[in-house]
């Protein structure tokens, strides 16, 4: 929601989307780390990496929703008007 803004060419379709994704997979995340019960930690363990903090990985996932989203509303509505 920040990228949006600033950056005008944003869709808000992508926005939200990304915004859903992101909460998600970031609380989904807290939860498997922990097993569902306290919060102790908040580093996710990846087999390509050796851990990194949920909050970088939600954001990540949530920036590849909404610009890669917005690209493709953007092809969508571009290729019908002509």
């Amino acid at each position: 929601m920040f990228f949006g803004l600033y950056v005008k060419s944003l869709r808000k379709e992508a926005l939200i989307a990304g915004l859903i994704v992101g909460i998600f997979s970031g609380i989904f995340m807290v939860e498997y780390t922990n097993h569902s019960g306290a919060i102790t930690s908040s580093l996710f363990n990846m087999p390509i990496f050796v851990s990194l903090y949920v909050a970088v990985i939600a954001l990540a996932l949530n920036l590849v929703i909404s610009f890669g989203g917005t690209s493709i509303i953007n092809m969508c509505f571009t290729t019908n008007e002509k």
